[in-house]
């Protein structure tokens, strides 16, 4: 029974998330760039710790390491997402072919996310 309510309450929740938010403003080239260096200075790190829990769950083969490196590994997909989400804002924004060329290196969403899923 509640998890049905909660189900319920969730998709109620979720189903007018894409017209309760309003449209921001393209960013300027300055906060663009920005961004750009924010992304590749997480990513960086993202990517040095999951090299690390990585190779410690596969030299030390044991539940809690195999836990350790599963949690960073979701820690950086959630993060790359996020990014990829917060990159639209750029979308239709001219930007100096350097910035554009990392902007591309952003993926789109997979066709299965949809505009309107709520990240609970």
């Amino acid at each position: 029974m509640y998890v049905c309510f909660l189900g319920a309450f969730l998709v109620w929740s979720c189903a007018g998330a894409k017209e309760a938010v309003p449209s921001p403003e393209p960013p300027t080239v300055a906060e663009a760039r920005k961004f750009l260096e924010h992304v590749n200075a997480e990513l960086l790190a993202t990517s040095i710790e999951n090299s690390r829990t990585q190779w410690v769950a596969r030299t030390y083969i044991t539940d809690d390491t195999e836990q350790l490196s599963a949690t960073a590994s979701a820690r950086a997909i959630a993060r790359r997402y996020q990014f990829i989400a917060d990159s639209r804002r750029s979308d239709g924004r001219t930007l100096p072919p350097d910035m554009a060329r990392q902007f591309l290196l952003l993926p789109r969403p997979p066709p299965w996310m949809s505009e309107r899923r709520c990240s609970a």
